[in-house]
């Protein structure tokens, strides 16, 4: 297939090297730039560009909306007129038009990934708070998705613009750039990286939009969401959940599909479903009631077990079976430990200080004895539901 990539420009009030970006750009393609709101000559800067350089293209926002919602403007608008990428370069000079190519041509190795631009910024003069910046978010795009990306905050970017149009974006900001790229590895676009140069300017030629305590807080607030989903939910899920397709749903088919993936398509073999359920009757009858949820989210996402299923099976201590399950445990508990003093009906006992080493030790027995059989009576009826399935099929 032929790919047809253009030049993505976002622009908001940076008159001093506004054009020299756009003419450098226009030399390696089709140019389209977003102008967000610009309060300065922007505007006229753009219309005598227009005038000079053919096929140039100019959005306009009537008022500030955000660098997100100006990317998004733009590769919507550049999907649309059929381009295939777009290679999004900021208009404030630090990023040189000049390595458009190097985009060019890894967009030819492999067009359907992600390329992001790997700054050195060591080298280019970058400061300490700059670099640990990079890594922080370097960081939490690993925690969110597994893959070590070199340089999570660049704006120069190769975008795949079937895959990324496809995807559900609600951030405004800069934190767009961080949704997009999680978003679009949850879908199954893999992440590349080439080499760039990168300018510092110093003074009163630095220009900068970015609000550090407002859009810090805004990342902060993206991040803690998507890594709350990443722990929550299983990989499948995040891919459906990532397209705007699912969202276009109404409810009721939103949670249909939910269910399906959740419960039906993704639980796997009998074993893993076994699993599954074993590790969330274990963990709901160990005495940690506060934190069982959370510690099954955990263990389910470190073992690979359907988290679906054993947050499912994890409450089984609903208020309704604390009497049974106390009682057990503690009559597990002081059997094991050679105490053969009766406990008493398991309505109206309580427990006294000298019985809470007991508890505990019965707890953990009982949710093994449990979890065992759960999971032993769990693995035999879907293998034997699945056998019958496939007899049915060949049938």
């Amino acid at each position: 297939m032929t790919q047809r990539p253009c030049v993505l420009i976002p622009t908001y009030n940076n008159p001093r090297t506004l054009a020299d970006v756009v003419r450098g750009s226009a030399g390696h393609g089709p140019v389209l730039v977003v102008d967000d709101g610009s309060t300065d000559a922007t505007a006229e800067i753009l219309a005598g560009l227009a005038s000079e350089i053919e096929g140039l293209t100019v959005l306009t926002h009537e008022r500030n909306r955000g660098k997100g919602r100006a990317l998004a403007t733009g590769l919507a608008h550049a999907h649309e007129a059929g381009f295939t990428h777009a290679i999004t370069i900021d208009s404030d000079g630090q990023h040189l038009p000049e390595d458009i190519p190097i985009f060019l041509e890894a967009m030819e190795r492999d067009p359907s990934k992600l390329w992001l631009g790997h700054r050195d910024l060591k080298a280019n003069g970058a400061g300490p708070g700059s670099r640990f910046g990079r890594r922080f978010s370097n960081f939490w795009m690993w925690v969110q998705t597994g893959q070590r990306v070199s340089d999570t905050q660049t704006g120069f970017r190769c975008y795949p613009l079937d895959s990324i149009c496809q995807l559900y974006l609600d951030s405004v900001s800069y934190d767009f750039e961080i949704e997009v790229m999680v978003k679009a590895s949850w879908s199954g676009v893999e992440i590349g990286s080439v080499p760039i140069q990168v300018r510092y300017f110093e003074g009163d030629e630095r220009v900068s939009h970015m609000r550090p305590v407002l859009d810090f807080l805004r990342i902060a607030k993206l991040n803690t969401r998507l890594c709350t989903i990443r722990c929550c939910f299983p990989g499948p899920y995040l891919a459906l959940r990532s397209l705007r397709r699912f969202h276009e749903l109404k409810f009721r088919e939103r949670l249909k599909q939910s269910v399906f993936e959740l419960f039906v398509r993704e639980s796997g073999s009998p074993q893993r479903i076994a699993g599954s359920v074993g590790l969330g009757l274990f963990l709901g009858l160990t005495p940690i009631w506060g934190f069982q949820i959370a510690t099954t989210l955990v263990l389910a996402h470190l073992l690979n077990a359907s988290k679906a299923l054993a947050v499912l099976a994890s409450n089984i201590s609903f208020p309704l079976m604390m009497p049974p399950i106390l009682y057990s445990s503690l009559v597990l508990g002081r059997l094991a430990l050679g105490d053969d003093s009766s406990v008493g009906d398991y309505y109206t006992f309580a427990l006294s200080s000298a019985d809470f080493w007991p508890w505990i030790l019965g707890s953990f027995i009982l949710a093994t004895l449990v979890a065992s059989v759960g999971s032993l009576l769990t693995f035999l009826l879907v293998a034997s539901y699945q056998r019958l399935k496939n007899r049915k099929t060949v049938a």
